[in-house]
């Protein structure tokens, strides 16, 4: 367990980042208008209310 947290933490944040770099590299915020998303209604309201 003291490996696993400290590991899942840094692949957490290294997909983060990758994922933040990829979203500024093709426009970053300006890239849609707010509020639009291609992602399902059910995915992101079942994100928001996981325990």
């Amino acid at each position: 367990m003291r490996v696993f947290v400290p590991c899942a933490w840094l692949l957490t944040a290294g997909l983060g980042g990758c994922r933040a770099s990829v979203r500024i590299r093709h426009g970053g915020p300006r890239q849609r208008a707010s509020g639009v998303t291609r992602l399902p209604l059910w995915l992101v309201v079942g994100h928001v209310l996981m325990p």
